[in-house]
């Protein structure tokens, strides 16, 4: 099975740089499915329906979310509830009458994968009024499957730290297939496939302006780094060059036996 992911997609730059260098690798790679962290799309908050439904339009197959994921409670809400859903939040969100699922099994061209997204609990704001432990969770949700009916297990980890990443990843290695991190917006250097078989890179990194602040244009920002004042606006970065942020797996009987990090700058 062959899986591309990509994440942390920003605004206009990133959705041109997609449609631009999708097909490009669809063809280098000939995935099975490709996946996409789609929590920061409008300018650094949460997803909405159009840009959603302009996803599927491009291929993708399935979205994981993080901590903006359930901001927003316009149409994305009703989306998450329906049945054929492609869209995923953290499931160890906490409260009542949540919409949607942190996991489901989706079949894509005759391969069935299982999605899990968690977020972390260390650093994240009211953590502890928001978040249940990832931990317990991720046991939870696993003891629910039957591995040998799954091609391939993967985890979104939406977390803070490095020392939270690893311990993720000393708890999952020989459990799933791949374990990638998002939330801290930086490409790691630390991608490779654990003892046990499983894929691992702490951060995929970020698709937006190449010099931007976290998607966010330096000169409507700079004022809150040198001058501590947190008032303002704080304009996309629209102009370029972009980067294309991801990673690309191979997996063979739940194992990841091949692990490639894409990035493409313009």
């Amino acid at each position: 099975m062959k899986i591309l992911i990509f994440w942390d997609i920003y605004g206009k730059l990133w959705r041109k740089m997609l449609s631009t260098h999708l097909p490009s690798l669809r063809e280098c790679y000939s995935p099975d499915v490709v996946i996409v962290n789609n929590e920061n799309i409008s300018h650094g908050k949460w997803p909405r329906l159009n840009q959603i439904l302009w996803l599927e339009q491009q291929g993708i197959d399935i979205f994981t979310g993080g901590n903006h994921s359930l901001e927003s409670r316009d149409d994305i809400w009703e989306y998450m509830d329906q049945p054929e859903s492609r869209q995923l939040r953290p499931s160890n969100f906490l409260g009542d009458n949540l919409p949607g699922k942190g996991e489901r099994v989706f079949t894509v061209n005759g391969k069935k994968i299982l999605v899990i997204n968690l977020i972390g609990t260390i650093f994240m704001s009211q953590s502890r009024e928001l978040y249940s432990n990832p931990y317990q969770e991720v046991d939870r949700i696993l003891a629910q499957y039957e591995p040998s009916s799954l091609d391939a297990i993967v985890v979104d980890f939406h977390k803070e730290t490095t020392s939270e990443w690893y311990a993720m990843a000393n708890f999952l290695d020989g459990r799933v297939s791949v374990l990638f991190g998002t939330h801290t917006h930086v490409q790691t250097a630390d991608a490779e496939i654990w003892p046990e078989g499983m894929g691992f890179i702490n951060d995929i990194g970020f698709s937006w302006a190449k010099r931007s602040i976290i998607g966010v244009d330096w000169n409507s920002v700079q004022h809150r780094f040198i001058e501590g004042r947190q008032e303002g606006l704080m304009s996309p970065d629209e102009e370029g060059p972009g980067v294309l942020s991801g990673i690309f797996v191979e997996i063979e009987n739940q194992k990841c036996i091949k692990l490639e990090v894409i990035r493409i700058c313009e």
